[in-house]
């Protein structure tokens, strides 16, 4: 798993068609409460499996789990307004593939770079509707 630190001590789960990373010292708790009650969520979601790839969470851009060395792109404060926008952002020197967007070192999201476009992953339901001009 690219994106994840090894060191950060978590089992990963597979709940249909998602990824989960859990704490490894609370496995056994969580095997007792699944085994008992009905679990809607544990841990952080790390992504969704499409095919054979794993598209990455927007909670897994959030959370300390990331790998030091996971591909990164700082933005602009207007370039970063567009990306939370939903809008399309235009990355100039980003390698292809998965990339997580940041603002002044703060993470937002997740990026896909392809070859002629870039893909915005970020929330469609949590997307700023309104401009902050007049």
């Amino acid at each position: 798993m690219p994106w994840l630190n090894q060191d950060a001590g978590i089992q990963l789960w597979k709940q249909q068609e998602q990824l989960l990373a859990f704490p490894a010292l609370l496995e056994q708790e969580l095997l007792v409460v699944a085994d008992n009650l009905y679990v809607r969520h544990a841990g952080i979601t790390v992504g969704k499996l499409a095919g054979q790839q794993l598209v990455p969470d927007h909670s897994l851009a959030m959370s300390t789990l990331l790998h030091p060395s996971t591909v990164a792109v700082s933005l602009k404060k207007e370039d970063a307004l567009q990306y939370l926008r939903k809008e399309q952002v235009i990355l100039s020197d980003a390698p292809t593939g998965w990339a997580l967007v940041k603002y002044e070192n703060l993470p937002l999201g997740w990026v896909k770079v392809l070859p002629n476009r870039v893909n915005n992953y970020y929330p469609s339901n949590w997307r700023i509707l309104k401009s902050g001009s007049n």
